[in-house]
């Protein structure tokens, strides 16, 4: 009965660890070419992709442009996008209308914007965005307006620009309160815009800087700084009430796949599950409904990819899935008095390694793990039933599972 009790209480303790993690499901590969610093945005229960750079046969600028389908999970190709092609661009919904615009075209930025309309599937051209040409900027919709802001041309930007398309007009507001910057994410969450992360000054000025934006009153302000420290080519969006932002790189050449929720009403971050594809930057992401999505991208590790990741809040991974997406092994598991730890991943030292009981109770830890390989010694642990993690130098849990003790 003790056995059963504790195997019990292991197995909602997992259960729980699991849940308050969300889970991530692979889905169809986009349509097309591998891509990067694509373009994407939502309306109603379609997702849209399109643009971007593809290294395909010596490199080429994209302007094909995709639906992704969330009830059949099928993609659907559309109208090539009507503007020249490019990659670096911005996008965002109103209604059932899309907006692609800005980017780059070698050798030189972009202001062009054009309409996407879901019924006719026609590019319609707008007005030409009010600022000066750029690319790397953010853009998101509130209401019935849109808005883009920051961005790269011969220099960093901050200024940030409203959109109506009742009568085509772009008004200028108040600069972005956390200074010029590129590779920066945006979103919205009901009535209020947000913009965090980015690159504030070239390489080694990655930040994590994370503001507000109130259009009634037109005013910035800060919010927590964003919970995995500086980011830049990060993806960002909102379901719900809360706000997600994940992959990205620390330095161009760390890439990351750590994935952080924002809750506005407490002003905090909380670290989710890892996006389940490999490192990136450069990435997509949108939502629909109480589903987000992540794909496309790349890294100085792995190149430029195609595939197409939902992420569920409220999911919940079996321990076989859990097993499977796990990047760490440890064997014999079940094991006596000492075990071997092997971490097969591309993410950074040092790792830390931690073991906690069937009561939440940390029972033993290990940190400045620089070996991929190392051993794990029982140290008086009673026979049981354990649940272990193991994070990298940024802190991103890279696996997690049970571990069992027999004497």
């Amino acid at each position: 009965m003790k056995t059963l009790s504790i195997i019990i209480i292991y197995i909602l303790c997992f259960k729980s660890i699991i849940l308050s993690q969300g889970a991530w499901t692979q889905k169809t590969d986009l349509g097309g070419v591998i891509r990067y610093d694509a373009v994407s945005f939502s309306i109603g229960t379609k997702g849209y992709i399109g643009t971007g750079w593809t290294v395909e046969s010596g490199g080429y600028y994209l302007n094909d442009f995709w639906e992704w389908d969330q009830a059949s999970g099928t993609w659907t190709q559309k109208a090539d996008f009507g503007g020249i092609n490019r990659d670096a661009a911005v996008g965002f919904s109103i209604g059932t209308k899309g907006y692609i615009g800005l980017g780059y075209f070698a050798p030189i930025q972009q202001k062009d914007f054009w309409e996407w309309d879901q019924v006719t599937n026609v590019w319609t051209p707008i007005a030409d965005f009010a600022g000066v040409t750029r690319e790397n900027s953010v853009g998101f919709s509130i209401g019935a307006k849109g808005y883009v802001g920051t961005g790269y041309n011969n220099g960093l930007l901050k200024d940030f620009w409203e959109y109506n398309p009742s009568t085509d007009r772009w008004t200028q507001k108040a600069d972005f309160g956390g200074g010029e910057r590129e590779l920066a994410v945006g979103f919205s969450i009901g009535t209020k815009g947000y913009i965090g992360t980015g690159d504030s000054a070239g390489s080694d000025n990655i930040t994590m800087g994370f503001w507000e934006y109130d259009p009634l009153i037109d005013t910035w302000t800060q919010k927590a700084d964003f919970g995995g420290g500086p980011n830049g080519a990060a993806i960002g969006f909102s379901i719900d009430s809360m706000g997600y932002i994940g992959t990205g790189f620390s330095n161009p050449n760390i890439y990351r796949k750590d994935f952080w929720e924002y809750n506005p009403s407490t002003d905090t971050w909380i670290q989710k599950a890892a996006f389940g594809g490999t490192i990136r930057g450069f990435a997509v992401g949108l939502s629909i409904g109480t589903k987000g999505y992540i794909g496309t991208g790349y890294s100085n590790t792995t190149g430029s990819k195609n595939d197409f990741w939902e992420y569920d809040p409220s999911g919940v991974s079996g321990i076989n899935e859990w097993q499977s997406n796990s990047h760490v092994t440890v064997y014999p598991n079940p094991f006596t008095d000492i075990s071997t730890v092997k971490i097969e991943t591309e993410a950074e030292p040092p790792f830390s390694f931690g073991i906690y009981n069937a009561l939440g109770e940390k029972v033993q830890s290990l940190s400045n793990i620089n070996n991929r390989i190392f051993a794990l010694e029982r140290n008086g642990m009673p026979a049981g039933i354990y649940i272990y993690y193991i994070t990298d130098c940024h802190k991103n849990i890279i696996g997690t599972n049970k571990l069992i003790v027999i004497n």
